[in-house]
């Protein structure tokens, strides 16, 4: 347990740079598994990413998200015994986009929730 009592000194880095880095570093394999159309390393990027921006999430959008990941487990399933049985990378259209608008919800909560880029009040600060 936490001791609320305690006056150590509090810190805003705790474990900020650790997430940001493992964020970056699903988002960067999620964006080379889609190029080279790896379905199921993509999907679990997006997991991944799901995971870790939960804590950033509503409930009913964490319900959607569990949702969507049960659908594409499902697709994913199918697909990869017929990858195995013709020994070919392929993602079928409705996989992919499955896929694609799935990463998309998640690319939007990473922005809406001020982690992709830090948010200003004033516009002109923004970039500083």
């Amino acid at each position: 347990m936490v001791n609320v009592n305690d006056n150590k000194i509090q810190t805003e880095f705790n474990f900020a740079i650790a997430f940001l880095q493992r964020l970056d570093f699903w988002y960067s394999n999620a964006d080379m598994s889609a190029y080279s159309l790896d379905a199921q390393s993509w999907f679990l990027s997006l997991i991944n990413i799901f995971r870790e921006l939960s804590t950033y999430m509503k409930d009913e959008d964490i319900d959607h998200f569990q949702k969507q990941i049960m659908l594409i487990n499902e697709k994913i399933s199918i697909n990869q015994k017929i990858q195995e049985r013709k020994n070919r990378k392929h993602i079928p259209n409705e996989l992919y986009f499955l896929l694609h608008n799935f990463e998309l919800k998640l690319r939007q909560i990473t922005q809406k929730s001020g982690i992709q880029m830090k948010m200003k009040d004033d516009e002109s600060m923004s970039l500083r």
